[in-house]
């Protein structure tokens, strides 16, 4: 298995495909994580010792049109050779610029494609032409998952049929309390959230649906 991804630092995105990264490593699977990202940059999240960490350092500042044209054809060019050079079962993408390189890495090829959307595609701002090259290249992938039905119901209809719901994971504390450090330490309720204060986060959402939960929870 291949993950692309544009960096593994500390984010969401990098969180989810580390965890799976080693979750398949510790089954003896051989899993291959390519990044975009400088070889200068530590993985944020652990990964199993199995698991091959291959930065390919292909986020250069290019300046004006043409400097930017020719880094996505160097991405491009590179991420096909380094796929067919590793002749995976399955190519595993997020993020958008990952996405498009992964699909352009295994178009007309034998390796397998498996979209993962972690957003909303056809609400993202990032980049909004390189979003509409991934919205035509989507019918070539092999699966798409994403994060929710809300999300999956924005989808064109011809391709709900490759569509998975499967949402995030999440790991268990890796520490036994007893009775007396439970009471100590969680008695008092607290609620945490983390994230990027901006508009795609819904932090409005949150504050708003945590005055309704106070009104019938008042502890």
């Amino acid at each position: 298995v291949v993950f692309i991804i544009p960096t593994l630092t500390a984010g969401g995105a990098e969180r989810v495909f580390s965890l799976m990264a080693n979750f398949w490593s510790e089954r003896e699977h051989d899993i291959t994580i390519l990044s975009l990202d400088s070889p200068d940059h530590e993985p944020f999240f652990t990964l199993h010792k199995n698991v091959k960490y291959q930065p390919l350092n292909l986020l250069e500042e290019r300046k004006g049109y043409l400097g930017k044209v020719k880094r996505t054809l160097s991405q491009i060019i590179t991420t096909r050779r380094r796929v067919n050079k590793l002749c995976p079962d399955v190519v595993i993408a997020q993020l958008d610029i990952a996405i498009f390189l992964a699909m352009t890495s295994t178009i007309f090829s034998k390796n397998k494609a498996i979209v993962y959307e972690g957003n909303n595609p056809y609400l993202n701002t990032t980049n909004k032409y390189l979003q509409k090259f991934n919205d035509f290249l989507y019918r070539f992938t092999d699966h798409l998952v994403l994060q929710t039905k809300q999300i999956a119901q924005t989808f064109p209809v011809h391709l709900r049929k490759k569509i998975s719901i499967i949402y995030n994971p999440v790991t268990p504390p890796g520490v036994q309390l007893n009775h007396e450090d439970y009471i100590e330490n969680f008695q008092r309720k607290r609620i945490v959230s983390v994230g990027r204060l901006e508009f795609q986060k819904g932090y409005d959402v949150l504050i708003r649906a945590f005055h309704l939960f106070l009104e019938d929870n008042p502890s």
